[in-house]
């Protein structure tokens, strides 16, 4: 009799949580068959948030959950460790359906369970690198110059809000920006503040591609190698083709009900695999589509060119990642940067990598500095300026993006943007924004609501851009 009833009980929740999705035409959660992608986000976003960046749970949930998720929460559980720092969720109603947990492992951050424990995932243990703070070498590094006030008005528009639905909100929650390498405006939202680690989204695509450019001056890869485990029934796909994202590859990018990008982040313990079984849909190099997927290759690319143990342990795996990326690229910058791994050992390079606001400062004004950096009063090419213009030229597949870096206006017409711009564009609205013509490098991260497309959200913040160019241009004029 009590199957019966337990029987009869899940029924009746899965057909409410049908209904409620029926009363929304843009949740995230479009059908029962998403909720373990709702799960799998929501347990993921909590630990990241909560483990690395330590921003306040409700601002979490309400500004880049459950908007994402709806009507999820409605019949959810969330079981949240603080001190073992894991994060399981399940839905609808009873624990343990459509489980997902997310655990929490000091310097590589939070990963999604597939197939281990938590005490297996836990014995894969990482060394860390010692980080020693290097500021920009400038007159006044990362010291707010106050001569520039005047511009004030035109970074609070960055804040400024159009409606009053959380929904169709920005959601702003920090800007900063360098002006001939000097730091001219700082701004937190309640809740924020500049020790805070913030995740990237897919600003670590252009991350993953400077990686990339460091084993190229290397000699350890070349534009025109091909990639290995994926298709070539339609021609084979080279290290260019996934740098510019034209792979070919099938992908339904977006977060809104089931895609691949959520399959491959919240079901599939190893990303890059996941990626390398999508069919060829066009001919490698002459189709655009912008595929998380394609930053997973690059990803196991640098995975599999770095050196390994005999065994290629998973320890060794992400040992050896580890200390890549650290000590190469963060570690010169001062950047105490978390990446978080999958569950195989790789490091998700589309998605996950968590910084302070001001190391966004620092990746924005290395590219500008055509990878270049001064390191205890000496200079070093962490990575070369030919790697540097190659990655932010137009691709042959689409004229406003390069090599995981977004081009002058992008996909817009909002005009003031110069040519010479380059973008590190993420998810809920993440923006480093680079122009080498004006010496300006602005950082803005926040969560926009969820009835802003993300074309919208563009539009909105490359209007106020250009405003405030606008404005540098007419100082510059005036004190000439």
């Amino acid at each position: 009799m009590r199957l019966r009833f337990t029987v009869i009980t899940t029924i009746k929740t899965t057909l409410l949580l049908t209904a409620l999705t029926a009363m929304t035409g843009c949740s995230a959660i479009q059908k029962v068959a998403d909720t373990n992608l709702g799960t799998g986000y929501t347990a993921h976003e909590l630990c990241s948030r909560l483990f690395i960046s330590g921003e306040d749970e409700q601002v979490i949930l309400e500004r880049v959950v459950k908007p994402k998720v709806f009507p999820l929460q409605y019949v959810w559980n969330l079981d949240i460790d603080k001190q073992q720092k894991v994060v399981s969720v399940s839905a609808p109603f009873f624990r343990g359906l459509n489980q997902a947990t997310a655990v929490y492992r000091p310097h590589i951050g939070c990963t999604l369970l597939s197939e281990k424990t938590t005490e297996e995932l836990r014995t894969d243990t990482l060394k860390p690198v010692a980080i020693r703070q290097i500021e920009i070498t400038t007159a006044k590094p990362f010291q707010l110059n106050s001569e520039h006030n005047q511009l004030t008005p035109y970074f609070q528009r960055f804040y400024q809000e159009d409606s009053d639905d959380p929904a169709e909100q920005i959601h702003t929650f920090t800007t900063a920006a360098l002006l001939n390498g000097e730091l001219i405006h700082e701004q937190y939202a309640q809740g924020h503040h500049g020790e805070m680690k913030m995740l990237s989204w897919s600003m670590a695509k252009t991350i993953t591609a400077l990686l990339i450019g460091i084993l190229i001056d290397e000699g350890k890869l070349s534009l025109e190698q091909a990639i290995a485990n994926t298709s070539d029934d339609k021609g084979q796909i080279q290290l260019q083709h996934v740098l510019q994202m034209s792979s070919g590859l099938e992908w339904r990018e977006g977060y809104k009900g089931s895609s691949d990008v959520s399959y491959m982040l919240y079901e599939h313990g190893n990303t890059a695999n996941y990626v390398e079984g999508r069919p060829q849909q066009y001919p490698p190099g002459k189709h655009f589509q912008y595929s998380t997927g394609d930053t997973q290759l690059l990803a196991e690319v640098i995975r599999q060119t770095l050196p390994h143990t005999s065994n290629r342990t998973l320890d060794s795996d992400q040992q050896g990642l580890y200390d890549f990326y650290q000590q190469r690229l963060f570690k010169p910058l001062g950047i105490n940067a978390v990446v978080e791994h999958d569950e195989s050992g790789g490091f998700i390079g589309g998605a996950r990598m968590f910084m302070t606001t001001h190391d966004w400062l620092k990746i924005g004004q290395l590219i500008l500095q055509q990878g270049q950096w001064t390191v205890q009063g000496e200079s070093q090419q962490l990575v070369s300026p030919e790697w540097i213009h190659w990655i932010s030229q137009p691709s042959p597949a689409k004229d406003y993006y390069g090599g995981q870096l977004w081009l002058a206006n992008m996909e817009t017409d909002i005009a003031g943007i110069p040519d010479d711009a380059v973008f590190l564009r993420g998810h809920l609205g993440q923006i480093v924004a680079v122009i080498p013509s004006r010496q300006l490098v602005l950082v803005r991260l926040g969560a926009q609501g969820n009835k802003v497309t993300p074309s919208a959200f563009i539009e909105r913040f490359l209007q106020d851009l250009a405003e405030l160019i606008s404005a540098i241009d007419v100082r510059h004029s005036a004190n000439n």
